[in-house]
């Protein structure tokens, strides 16, 4: 793998040997959420066109993606912003909210090729698993609506067990619970420190998913899109 050292002697590279599992992230790296999180806004609008005719459906989604801070920020806030900053009386912030959580599944689409991927290496043999910040019943939701869950031979969502990512008790608890050695695993996921920083901590292998981002790699692999994965895995 790929590590940044070459704003000192360039970049050194060490060969992927013996994984036994490839573990993923969700939003962002698997589910598109980027473009589920628009459809999803086109949606709403429409189910309460009602109430918020009086914003024009660009303004409103602008508004919506920039507060929403690529998911970051919880959606409580959002939608108390939202409606405060609009002047939207004839619908609460709550109304919305259960509408996002009931709804959201309904538009989810993963990146291209994720199937594909995700079957290859099952065919490979790998333990296939999932660590993802977020709600337990929410994020299962999601994994559902994109058809994946299937795959997977072990998830583990923050709810679950009440710490997030970049916690590296996280990621040991999934370790712990697969059996395995973090050195025999390759983590992929979008997020430079929730994912990329949390998962170096307990010394997994780290692939960055960088979606075409022109940010400059933090400190190992990276990809935009799936087609890449096999060349960094085939030193197996």
């Amino acid at each position: 793998m790929k590590l940044c050292f070459d704003f000192i002697i360039g970049i050194a590279v060490i060969e992927i040997k013996n994984i036994q599992a490839v573990i993923f992230d969700l939003d962002g790296t698997l589910l598109n959420r980027q473009l589920s999180l628009q459809r999803f806004i086109t949606g709403q609008y429409q189910r309460f066109l009602n109430d918020l005719q009086p914003v024009s459906l660009p303004d409103y989604s602008r508004r919506f993606i920039t507060l929403d801070h690529d998911g970051y920020v919880s959606k409580d806030v959002v939608y108390q912003q939202l409606l405060q900053e609009f002047e939207i009386t004839t619908v609460t912030w709550r109304q919305l909210f259960d509408d996002y959580l009931v709804f959201f599944p309904d538009h989810c689409l993963a990146y291209p090729d994720t199937t594909v991927m995700l079957n290859n290496l099952n065919k490979q043999g790998y333990l296939i698993g999932l660590i993802s910040n977020g709600a337990s019943d929410f994020q299962r939701a999601n994994l559902e609506a994109l058809g994946i869950v299937h795959y997977f031979n072990h998830i583990l969502i923050s709810e679950d067990i009440g710490i997030k990512k970049p916690d590296p008790l996280i990621f040991n608890y999934f370790l712990e619970k697969c059996a395995l050695d973090a050195h025999a695993t390759v983590y992929i996921g979008d997020h430079p420190v929730n994912d990329v920083y949390g998962a170096q901590q307990v010394g997994m292998n780290v692939i960055w998913k960088r979606n075409g981002s022109t940010r400059r790699p933090p400190c190992t692999d990276w990809i935009d899109d799936w087609s890449e994965l096999g060349t960094l895995l085939q030193n197996d």
